[in-house]
């Protein structure tokens, strides 16, 4: 499968997957990811894109990179962080 295939796909996830509008410190927003930007990282599938999975402009520029480290809400926690904090996993 070629890398735009496999971009694509998760493109479409995160647009599906973000629907409410929520995302995590560092995710990229669906609206962000226009312009071809490559994949410097494999990412997990229903895994959110983050800043650092990328080759952008959002990335290479400090201030910018910043904000979206600042913005959303802190990351769900793995199952193996639930369960060694003593939380339920599925």
């Amino acid at each position: 499968m070629a890398v735009n295939e496999v971009f694509e796909k998760l493109f479409v996830r995160e647009m599906a997957s973000n629907h409410l509008g929520s995302l995590e410190r560092g995710q990229i927003s669906c609206r962000e990811l226009m312009r071809g930007e490559v994949l410097l990282t494999p990412i997990a599938q229903d895994a959110p894109i983050l800043i650092e999975a990328i080759e952008s402009p959002y990335s290479s520029i400090p201030s910018l990179r910043a904000m979206i480290y600042s913005r959303g809400i802190a990351a769900a926690p793995t199952a193996a962080q639930a369960k060694a904090a003593g939380g339920e996993t599925e």
